[in-house]
């Protein structure tokens, strides 16, 4: 994959307030568009003018047409765009409010939030945790799940690498089976 497309929904309200909510669309690569386009002639024409005053509402406001993406087999993109519309309607609610989304959600939340570095491929790795460390991040999260055995091999280099105070997690991208998931496990404990 050589770029990341991303597809941003940006709602707003009568006075200006502006809610932001990503359509994850990175593979492939044309399905931006594709998203984009079921989005703006199916989706778009039932939020224009919408009062909406819970942002949970938005399955309700969809769960008339979801039986079309069912009988398409594209229940995977109706998930992906009521995920980014209930992104950006709490987003936009947050504004609204004049609040962080986190104390919007629970008041007595942290005013700082930890961050993770993400995407991280085992070939370059290391160069990745340095630079991440150079920033001050203490958590990655690497992508794995291609071959069992290279995955064995850099969990296991990983262990080496990372200190005792930084945090690290596994993305394996589907690619393990339970019974794959429980062997490595064992191997690395």
């Amino acid at each position: 994959m050589k770029s990341r497309p991303a597809l941003i929904i940006e709602l707003s309200d009568d006075i200006g307030n502006i809610g932001l909510g990503e359509i994850w669309c990175n593979f492939p690569s044309y399905s931006a568009s594709y998203k984009f386009k079921i989005f703006k002639d199916i989706f778009a024409n039932k939020l224009l003018n919408k009062n909406i005053y819970d942002p949970g509402s938005v399955f309700k406001i969809f769960e008339n047409i979801k039986t079309i993406f069912i009988q398409a087999d594209e229940l995977g993109i109706f998930n992906s765009i009521i995920s980014a519309l209930n992104c950006a309607l709490w987003d936009l609610f947050a504004q609204k409010k004049k609040l962080p989304l986190n104390k919007l959600i629970n008041k007595n939340s942290k005013n700082k939030m930890k961050v993770y570095a993400s995407g991280i491929n085992p070939s370059d790795s290391l160069k990745s945790i340095n630079l991440g460390r150079k920033k001050g991040i203490k958590a990655f999260k690497f992508k794995i799940g291609f071959n069992n055995s290279l995955d064995l091999n850099f969990i296991k280099k990983i262990n080496k690498n990372i200190s005792i105070d930084e945090f690290y997690m596994f993305d394996v991208n589907q690619g393990w089976k339970i019974n794959d998931a429980k062997k490595i496990y064992k191997s690395v404990k």
